[in-house]
């Protein structure tokens, strides 16, 4: 793990799901020591003006990235949960205005879904986002309550299967029987159909408010 990180206008553009995932594997494994307390600094050093983090090197870019923010807010709320920290506490909630104010898969302007794959439910999710880790990061981040997050939780109480539970919708790896950076050695099992043909011809979700 390397401290050093370029700044493109005042930002530093950083694949932060690495860093945020390992902080989160460490708390949870019991194992907060420095190099947590590390990861934890680095996070918040590299935290975007938005409240998230993005990789994006471009200048232009200036808003951050949901599949860049999402591990980073959950390892941060983790370690505040662990060690108390103010200051991790403090970003993770930043970091959840990233969703919230979007209320979790719509786009601000728009009103419309931002992407329909955010809808379908995937396992294992590695650094992707979805809304079921939207909603299962709001809950570490201490903002499951937010209003902004009915309509994601109507949404996937809606999806839920008559004998309980929810189907996966979709899978973010193949498997190989060699190292490749989308492989995996073990089938996780397939998916179904999901629940996006639930979507209204403007791209909202039907009955969505």
């Amino acid at each position: 793990m390397t401290q050093a990180a370029p700044i493109i206008d005042g930002r530093h553009p950083r694949c932060a799901s690495q860093q945020g995932n390992a902080l989160y594997a460490l708390v949870r494994l019991g194992r907060e020591d420095e190099r947590a307390d590390l990861l934890a600094e680095l996070l918040g050093k590299w935290q975007w003006p938005d409240g998230g983090w993005n990789c994006d090197r471009r200048p232009s870019a200036d808003t951050s990235s949901f599949m860049e923010t999402l591990t980073p807010m959950m390892g941060l709320a983790a370690y505040a949960d662990r060690t108390g920290s103010r200051a991790a506490r403090s970003a993770a909630r930043r970091a959840a205005e990233v969703f919230l104010s979007r209320r979790l898969f719509l786009g601000r302007q728009s009103g419309k879904v931002i992407h329909p794959d955010l809808l379908r439910l995937h396992y294992p999710r590695y650094w992707h986002y979805d809304l079921l880790g939207g909603l299962k990061g709001a809950d570490l981040a201490g903002r499951a309550e937010d209003p902004r997050c009915g309509a994601a939780l109507d949404w996937r109480e809606e999806g839920e299967l008559q004998g309980g539970g929810w189907s996966v919708d979709g899978t973010y790896y193949r498997v190989w029987d060699r190292i490749h950076w989308d492989g995996e050695y073990v089938d996780w099992g397939g998916a179904e159909a999901g629940p996006t043909e639930r979507l209204g011809h403007d791209g909202r979700p039907l009955g969505a408010p």
